[in-house]
């Protein structure tokens, strides 16, 4: 006479619904403790600011003009072409990784080259900022030491 054995695979489904129950819990629970005001304090105004930032590069686009970046080691040059000529331009230089770097440089004739030097290696983002465009042409670009 054989006596009734235990058999561990009448409990495999169970394991493996357990398996993968365990984790979605964690996730789901995680997902609903944080959520996107711990990212972004007023998300509305986060949009504002990215619709902003659309319209201003598509009324540059629209303005036939080209802004340009070239680095070469820390030099930097800047061109401006296309589009009727403007006065009072600004070029902002902006390191993510180190605030106090960044720089600003006025641009007196943008008919001509801008050149400046970048003050450390790095990923730095460049801006061009017209009178009538403020932040109208962005470029990211990698320092080399």
């Amino acid at each position: 006479m054989n006596p009734l054995r235990w058999s561990p695979w009448a409990w495999m489904p169970f394991v493996i619904i357990g398996i993968t129950i365990i984790p979605n819990t964690i996730l789901i629970v995680g997902a609903r403790r944080v959520g996107i005001s711990k990212v972004e304090p007023r998300p509305w105004t986060a949009a504002e600011r990215l619709d902003g930032d659309k319209t201003r590069r598509a009324a540059f686009a629209a303005s036939g003009r080209v802004f340009a970046v070239t680095v070469e080691g820390a030099a930097l040059t800047c061109t401006l072409s296309g589009g009727p000529a403007v006065a009072g331009a600004v070029v902002r230089a902006y390191r993510p990784s180190a605030a106090a770097l960044d720089q600003r440089w006025p641009w007196a004739d943008p008919g001509q080259p801008l050149r400046a030097t970048l003050p450390a290696p790095g990923r730095w983002v460049i801006h061009l900022d017209l009178p009538d465009l403020p932040a109208a042409a962005t470029h990211a670009v990698e320092a080399l030491p």
